[in-house]
């Protein structure tokens, strides 16, 4: 009976584990780190006010692929531009770091041309009115920043209207991309199997980790 809540104890602790290593590493860059709607610094110069949560922290920063950024653009500026009408929105997006040098790409609301291809690079999606998305993610799915970068930014430009303003940054890994990183559920203690229910699949292997960790734990007795 003590074994089996051993076990039972090692295949919860099992669990949970490979939840947290699947959740989502996604970053939320902190609105204090978003200067002037243009700018957001991640690695910086305190001493200039523009340091960042990732100062100290590269090796951290190089595990993300993408950049999904939020506007804030004028409604009907924006309605009129991704309908096709006169009204032009669009600007410039990037990064600024000792890898990246200045890299730049561009966006706007409107998707297609009128040969049906792709206006710019990044075309942004409404979330609501005034509200918009895009995402930025490298073809060979390559990191976007470096672990070696003293310095890092991501900066928007808007060479239209000159109405938008850099609302939101958030990093995204590739698991973040591959859709699976989304939280889990809190989870809770598996209930012991019988004796006469086998495991099979991820259980089995829980089962077998937890007897591997039981057995180091007697070993780890006798040579007390």
């Amino acid at each position: 009976m003590k074994m089996k809540k051993v076990l039972a104890a090692m295949a919860a602790m099992a669990v949970a584990a490979t939840m947290a290593i699947s959740a989502s590493a996604a970053f939320d860059v902190p609105a204090e780190n978003i200067k002037d709607g243009a700018t957001a610094f991640l690695i910086g110069d305190e001493s200039k006010g523009e340091n960042g949560p990732f100062n100290d922290k590269g090796a951290d920063l190089a595990q993300y692929v993408a950049v999904e950024f939020t506007l804030e653009l004028n409604e009907a500026e924006a309605a009129d531009c991704a309908g096709g009408g006169e009204t032009w929105v669009g600007g410039g997006f990037g990064f600024n770091s000792d890898s990246t040098s200045w890299e730049q790409h561009e966006w706007t609301p409107k998707a297609l041309d009128e040969n049906g291809e792709p206006v710019k690079e990044i075309t942004l999606e409404k979330v609501s009115d005034g509200v918009y998305k895009g995402t930025f993610k490298r073809e060979d799915g390559s990191s976007i920043f470096k672990a070696e970068d003293t310095y890092a930014q991501v900066w928007m430009q808007d060479w239209s209207t000159k109405n938008a303003k850099l609302v939101g940054v958030k990093l995204l890994t590739a698991d973040d991309l591959a859709g699976g990183g989304e939280t889990p559920d809190e989870p809770s203690t598996p209930d012991t199997p019988s004796d006469d229910t086998p495991d099979t699949g991820v259980t089995a292997g829980l089962a077998f980790a937890g007897l591997a960790l039981a057995g180091a734990a007697v070993v780890a007795t006798k040579k007390k």
